[in-house]
Order: structure tokens, then sequence, then C-alpha cells
């Protein structure tokens, strides 16, 4: 009961709400392993919605202590490293994350973002295509290629991806900016 107000909260926007209920409901003890290792990366998602990335971070370790192969739990720590402006952390946590589960495509786009934040195009474009290559219907893929294809003066090939990108999902407001600024930058 308390997991399901939890997720009447969270879906609700109520956060502080939505994570006490999902804190109350592990204390119950009633949980698989897999289902409170779930519940606390879905608190730690609830604490960065809210800005609070060493609170995020505390619960992804929760979740390590667990089950210290969870490779999604890596992979939000490396986030939260991202977002806090720790890259090598942030590639560390994604070099664990590769290699609990190999290639996965969220941890190739992370690895990406980190690349591209260090200045490393190469780098990126990599992690990028290979993202691309394992997951092709995820438009923000195809719009950070883009954005690596821009950074790189190739107008062409940064559109394109801009465009593949609006094609699987329109609805990205990022992607339109970045097709704006191409379009400004390579007339």
């Amino acid at each position: 009961m308390l997991y399901k107000l939890g997720m009447i909260y969270a879906k609700t926007n109520q956060i502080e709400q939505a994570i006490s209920y999902f804190q109350n409901s592990i204390l119950t003890n009633i949980f698989t392993i897999k289902r409170k290792i779930d519940t606390l990366l879905k608190i730690g998602i609830l604490y960065e919605e809210q800005g609070e990335h060493m609170q995020a971070l505390r619960s992804y370790e929760a979740a390590l202590s667990h089950e210290e192969n969870n490779y999604k739990a890596y992979q939000h720590i490396a986030w939260a490293y991202f977002c806090q402006g720790n890259l090598q952390q942030a590639i560390d946590a994604t070099n664990k994350a590769d290699k609990r589960n190999k290639s996965h495509s969220d941890t190739l786009y992370i690895m990406g973002r980190c690349k591209l934040a260090m200045g490393d195009l190469d780098g990126a474009l990599k992690q990028y295509e290979e993202a691309c290559q394992k997951n092709p219907k995820d438009a923000v893929y195809w719009c950070s290629l883009g954005i690596v294809y821009y950074n790189k003066s190739k107008c062409k090939e940064a559109f394109e991806n801009f465009i593949k990108a609006s094609n699987l999902n329109s609805n990205i407001p990022e992607i339109w900016y970045n097709l704006g600024i191409l379009y400004e930058q390579c007339q």
C-alpha cells in the first residue's frame, strides 16, 4: 500500500510525499531484493528531479549495497556525478556500468555526455554512434550526435541527425533549438 501511494504521489509531482512513502515501504520488509533496489532507484531519481544529487547518490549507493553488480545503479550514479560536474567520477561509474552490462545504450550516452563536456569530440562521437546503433529509436541520442557534428563544423551531418531525431520525436524542444542554431550558423 505504501509503495502504491508513493507511485501516486510521484505521478502527481508531489515529490517529497512520494519519497517518504517509498522510504516507508522499504522499511516494511515485505519486498524482494529486486523490488527494494528498484524502489531505491526511484527514490534517487526523485531526489535528482529536485536537484538533490547527494541524496540521490546515497539512494543509488544503498541500492548497490543490496546488489553490487546492478548496472542501472551505476548508470544513475554516473548521471548524478555528471550533473554535479564531477566528470571523472561519472566516467568511473559508467565504466563500472559497462563492465556489468556491456555497451548498454544509456551507458554509452552518459559516457558521450562526459566526453563532450570534456571537449573530446571524437570520443563523444564514438559513444553516441554506438548508442544510436544499440537503440536507433531514441531521438535524444540522434540529437546528441547532431550536436557533436555541429561542434566539429560538419553542418550536413549535424542537420541529418537533427532531422532523424525530429522524425523520431518532434516534441523535444532541444532538437528544434539545435536546428535553429544550425540554420543560423551554417547558412
